[in-house]
């Protein structure tokens, strides 16, 4: 070794040596070499029982010692790493969290066994595993939780963030970390936006100075903000299913499925026509593209929307088969302002008060459009 030769006899002068402070620099020396890989077969197992004898040492300077130079090694013994992680709390922490050493099994049982302090540092690890991740969620508190769901590293499934929700659903610590995930399935974002504006609504109704017309701009908002989430690329499945807990929860309204058309978000549309005709999804796409007016008639009023809506949504529908996307960098904030802005001035035969509805229900659509 580059420092110094492992031998029997500095095994036993370890197991004997009365100095702590000796003790816990043979540590760290054992433990940089260990970790060399330059080692023959011989010293590589003096090196591992110096290791073991020294996680077993009364004092805790010695103990901290390997725990400070191999929390993150692949050289640590699993059984000594296993040991170091039941210890005190300052030196069971930063192995929780780093070591590789530490099996899945072992981790799930000190979740189920141990306290806050402990299961916060597991839900920290680089990685965790979605059945640690189950775990964690089913007995940790909302502060471990939360510190799971802000974990890039941990592997939350779609059914975990909605464990999460479940358990914690008035944690906006959780909401908020959840949201900023690289990845997050539309039915969450969707749940995420309700549960925020849900909130927002209280809070207003509660002002001395609130007004019923105050309940119309929360729901605009929160129409807004189910579409700017839910964005481009989502597949049938993911739109059909925000469609559906939309329905279920009562906030499948005919404004939002008149936002989405006028926004250009013709997926959407045609998942919540799907879900509020009770149709499969590719058979209310036919429906709705058919190129007379029977099909959309047809499918509409299987719905529960409101047959008010019905001029706008076909007028709406009429110039989006008329208007494409140009191919272009940010094409979709164009085609959308294009959409509106000819929704807004060719009316298309409808009557003035149909025009005038329309007029109000997009009165915030040309800024969305600007603005997504």
């Amino acid at each position: 070794m580059s420092n110094f030769a492992l031998t029997a006899a500095d095994v036993a002068r370890l197991l004997t040596d009365p100095s702590e402070t000796s003790r816990a620099d043979t540590a760290v020396k054992v433990a940089v070499n260990l970790d060399s890989e330059n080692l023959s077969a011989e010293e590589y197992h003096l090196a591992e029982e110096i290791i073991r004898a020294l996680a077993k040492d009364a004092a805790v300077a010695v103990r901290r010692a390997v725990v400070e130079t191999m929390k993150s090694s692949s050289h640590l013994p699993r059984d000594v790493a296993e040991r170091l992680a039941t210890d005190v709390e300052s030196l069971a922490l930063p192995v929780l969290q780093s070591s590789p050493m530490l099996s899945d099994s072992f981790l799930i049982e000190m979740v189920r066994r141990s306290g806050r302090a402990r299961q916060s540092a597991i839900a920290q690890r680089p990685q965790v595993s979605e059945r640690l991740v189950n775990c964690l969620i089913e007995h940790g508190d909302e502060e471990v939780v939360a510190t799971l769901a802000g974990n890039p590293g941990a592997d939350i499934a779609e059914h975990n963030m909605a464990y999460m929700l479940e358990r914690f659903p008035a944690s906006g610590m959780i909401a908020s970390r959840l949201a900023v995930r690289p990845a997050v399935p539309a039915r969450i974002l969707e749940y995420l936006v309700s549960a925020a504006t849900a909130e927002l609504a209280a809070q207003i109704k509660s002002r001395p100075d609130y007004q019923p017309h105050m309940d119309e701009v929360v729901q605009q908002g929160r129409e807004r903000a189910t579409l700017r989430m839910l964005g481009r690329g989502r597949s049938d499945a993911e739109l059909e299913e925000v469609a559906r807990q939309l329905s279920q929860s009562g906030r499948l309204t005919p404004s939002l499925v008149l936002r989405a058309l006028c926004l250009g978000d013709i997926g959407f549309f045609e998942a919540c026509l799907a879900v509020a005709a009770k149709v499969p999804m590719k058979n209310a796409r036919i429906l709705i593209h058919d190129q007379g007016d029977a099909g959309l008639k047809a499918i509409y009023e299987r719905t529960s929307l409101g047959n008010n809506f019905m001029p706008a949504i076909r007028h709406a529908l009429e110039i989006a088969h008329e208007t494409n996307f140009d191919g272009g960098p940010d094409d979709v904030n164009r085609y959308r302002k294009r959409l509106v802005e000819r929704i807004l001035t060719d009316p298309r035969g409808m009557s003035r008060d149909d025009v005038d509805y329309l007029l109000d229900k997009l009165s915030d659509l040309e800024t969305s459009a600007w603005a997504a």
